[in-house]
Order: C-alpha cells, then structure tokens, then sequence
C-alpha cells in the first residue's frame, strides 16, 4: 500500500472529533466488566457527533474501517457497527 491509500479522509478538525469519540470505545472485545458492547449505524455515530462537528458519512465509515472496527449484520439485516464501550 502507498501512502496516499493508507491516508484518512479525515481533516485534522475531523480526526481529532472522531479521536475524541473513539477514545472510550474499541473494536475488539475485553473480557473486562469495564466494557460493554454497543452497536451503532453510521447514521447514529454521525448524529452523536452532529452537536460538535458534522463530520460526512464516508469520513466516519473510512475513519472506522483503519481503526478496525467491524460491520456484523443487526437483528433485521441491516450492517451494524459493533464497538466496545467503557461503562
């Protein structure tokens, strides 16, 4: 991979929104009691960021696939975040 392909989408204002909000979550499980898993669409992840920036879809979907956060499938079909969460 060369360096433009490894590069966010994400502004400087934008990643440092994004790194605030990922900051109590993570993509992979801990078997710890401090952590809790929550789903969330992209929609939800950008209306949760509406109040301080917003922030387009594309930015956030290509912001959370490099910090490796995966897509499952929620109850009805419909691709899902899933991230764990600090309590």
């Amino acid at each position: 991979m060369n360096q433009d392909e490894k590069k966010l989408k994400a502004t400087k204002t934008e990643q440092a929104v994004l790194d605030a909000y990922f900051s109590t979550r993570q993509p992979l499980g801990s078997m710890t009691m401090e952590m809790v898993e929550e789903r969330k669409t992209t929609q939800q992840i950008q209306d949760d960021l509406l109040p301080t920036l917003k922030i387009e879809d594309v930015v956030i979907v290509d912001y959370m696939l490099h910090h490796e956060y995966m897509l499952m499938q929620d109850d009805d079909g419909t691709p899902i975040w899933q991230m764990f969460r600090l309590r």
